[in-house]
C-alpha cells in the first residue's frame, strides 16, 4: 500500500450556486443542480427529491461544473459535512460539495468507501465552529491509502457482502432500542390490563361479592342523598352486563359490571374571574389539569384560591384520597389522588369513592382504560371527556379485598420494572 494526496490520484471540483434573485437562472431549467444535503453516504440518484435544475444561462453564469457519473461527492458545510455520496447521473452542484473523480487505478467505490469510513478524523481536523466546515483545499491534500488495484476490487467486494448484514443489524438494533425505550410503558399497560380483567390475582371464593358491595354503595348514597350530602345524580345509571356480550359475558366469579358513576361521587370545579385579586393568592391549593401527572400522590398546587372564591364559585373540596382526572385539552386522561384537600378548575373531575372502593383500585382501572375514555372525547377541536360521559363509562368491580390484592400487586411489577 502507498499513502498518496487526493489530488495526485483524483480531479478535484467543487460547485457553486448561480444568483438566486434572478429568476431567469431557475425557471424552466435543464441542468441538474444539487445541495450538499444530497451527501448521505449512498448512491446520489436523480430522483434526490431536493434537486432543482438551472438554465444554461445560469450554469454559464457562475463557476459550478458539470460531474460526470461514478464521480464521489463530499458536503463541505452543515449537518452533512464529511458525508460523501457516489454521483449516478451528470450534474452539477453548489458551493457546498466538491467533486472526486478518480483518475486510472483508482476503484471508485474504494474511494467513496475509505471517505466513508474516515469521515469523524476528517471532521476533527476542521477548525472547531459553530458550523463544521470543510474546505476544497483540505480535500486535496487528504492522505488517501491506496492498495493495488484488485486487492481495492477484494475489498469493496467483502465491503458489499457485508454491508446487507450490518444494514440489517442496523434495523433490528434500532428495534431493539425502541423496546428497550417502550418496555417499562408496555409492561405497565399490559399489567393494568390483566388486572382489570382478573388475570393479575386469583379469585377468593371466601371474598364478600361485588354485587353485595353495589347493594351496600347504592344504600349508602341513598343516605347521603337524604342526609343532604350530596345530590342525586340525574346521569346515574347501573348495568350488570355490556352489549358486547362477547366480552363481558365471562366475569371473574364475585365481580360484577355497573358504571363509574357507582364508584363515588363525581364533581369538578370551575375558575373564578381571573381579573379579581380577591380570588387568588389564597390558602386552598387550586388544581389544573396540567398539575396531573399519572401519580398517586398529588402533594401540591401551582395556584392557590380564598374562601371567597371557594364559596362564590360553589367550588367542591376534594378530600385526601379522592381520584382527579383531567377533562380537556393536552393532558385529558391524566391522573392523581391527592394527599391534601384540593379543589379544581372547570377541566378536571374529582371522584370521592364510596366506601367498598379501593381509591387505587378505581385509579388503575381508569389509567387502564384511558384511551378508550379519551377516544369519547375525540371529534371537536379542543378534545373533551365530560363528567358525564365519565360516569357512564363501564366500571368492572371485583370484591373489595381482590381489589386491595389487585393494587398490591400491581406496584409491586410496576416497583420492580422501575
Amino acid at each position: 500500500w502507498e499513502w498518496i494526496k487526493m489530488e495526485t490520484a483524483n480531479s478535484i471540483v467543487v460547485g457553486a450556486t448561480p444568483s438566486t434573485a434572478n429568476s431567469s437562472y431557475w425557471s424552466n431549467g435543464s441542468i441538474p443542480w444539487l445541495p450538499s444535503g444530497c451527501c448521505q453516504d449512498c448512491d446520489v440518484l436523480e430522483s434526490y427529491p431536493k434537486m432543482k435544475r438551472i438554465t444554461e444561462k445560469a450554469y454559464e453564469s457562475c463557476s459550478t461544473i458539470m460531474m460526470e457519473p461514478e464521480t464521489v461527492l463530499i458536503a463541505l458545510t452543515g449537518a452533512t459535512a464529511g458525508k460523501v455520496g457516489l454521483l449516478k447521473f451528470k450534474a452539477c452542484a453548489n458551493q457546498s460539495v466538491v467533486g472526486i473523480k478518480p483518475y486510472l487505478d483508482i476503484n471508485v467505490k474504494f474511494l467513496f468507501y475509505q471517505l466513508m469510513a474516515r469521515r469523524k478524523e476528517i471532521l476533527s481536523d476542521c477548525i472547531g465552529s459553530a458550523q463544521p466546515h470543510i474546505s476544497k483545499e483540505y480535500v486535496t491534500k487528504i492522505n488517501f491509502a491506496l492498495p493495488p488495484l484488485l486487492e481495492q476490487q477484494r475489498i469493496v467486494d467483502r465491503i458489499e457482502q457485508i454491508e446487507p448484514l450490518l444494514q440489517q443489524y442496523d434495523k433490528l438494533e434500532k428495534q431493539l432500542t425502541k423496546l428497550e425505550n417502550e418496555i417499562t410503558d408496555k409492561l405497565k399497560k399490559s399489567i393494568l390490563q390483566y388486572a382489570i380483567e382478573g388475570k393479575l390475582v386469583k379469585q377468593d371464593p371466601n371474598d364478600e361479592p361485588a354485587s353485595v358491595l353495589l347493594e351496600r354503595i347504592k344504600a349508602e348514597k341513598e343516605k347521603l342523598i337524604k342526609e343532604g350530602k350530596i345530590k342525586r345524580d340525574k346521569n346515574e345509571s347501573y348495568i350488570y352486563q355490556g352489549d358486547d356480550k362477547n366480552y363481558y359475558e365471562k366475569l371473574p366469579n364475585n365481580w360484577i359490571l355497573t358504571t363509574l358513576s357507582a364508584a363515588g361521587s363525581w364533581k369538578s370545579g370551575s375558575t373564578p374571574d381571573r381579573h379579581n385579586t380577591k380570588f387568588y393568592n389564597g390558602k386552598i391549593p387550586w388544581i389544573k389539569t396540567g398539575e396531573l401527572n399519572d401519580n398517586l400522590n398529588l402533594i401540591k398546587a401551582e395556584e392557590y384560591v380564598t374562601e371567597l372564591a371557594l364559596e362564590r364559585y360553589a367550588l367542591p373540596i376534594n378530600k385526601p384520597g379522592n381520584v382527579l382526572v383531567a377533562m380537556y385539552g393536552a393532558t385529558i386522561g391524566k391522573l392523581a389522588i391527592n394527599d391534601i384537600p384540593v379543589t379544581t378548575n372547570q377541566a378536571c373531575c374529582g371522584c370521592s369513592p364510596y366506601e367498598g372502593i379501593f381509591n387505587k383500585y378505581l385509579f388503575y382501572f381508569i389509567m387502564a382504560n384511558k384511551q378508550k375514555l379519551i377516544d369519547l372525547g375525540a371529534g371537536g377541536a379542543q378534545p373533551n371527556i365530560s363528567k358525564e360521559k365519565i360516569q357512564k363509562f363501564y366500571f368492572l368491580v371485583p370484591p373489595y379485598r381482590e381489589q386491595i390484592r389487585m393494587v398490591r400487586k400491581i406496584e409491586l411489577v410496576i416497583n420492580i420494572l422501575e
